[in-house]
């Protein structure tokens, strides 16, 4: 699912504040593709980045912090 794409920025996290009630009210799990990293970091209880059809590195919101993730993802 990507949820948020064609959207405006002020609408993503409307969006994601109601997918984010209801999958906790239903106590669900989802996968959801997202590439804005703000997003991600707000919403995100665990974090898969890959790059080139792998995984590069997983768990929690550390995830985005790490070296290697931000040069392969933003360039830093």
């Amino acid at each position: 699912m990507k949820p948020t794409a064609g959207i405006s920025l002020e609408e993503r996290y409307d969006v994601m504040e109601k997918i984010y009630e209801v999958l906790r009210e239903r106590k669900i799990a989802a996968i959801i593709v997202e590439h804005d990293l703000d997003i991600v970091a707000e919403y995100s209880d665990r974090i898969i980045v890959m790059h080139e059809g792998r995984v590069l590195k997983e768990g929690g919101r550390e995830v985005l912090e790490d070296e290697n993730v931000r040069r392969v993802l933003i360039g830093d």
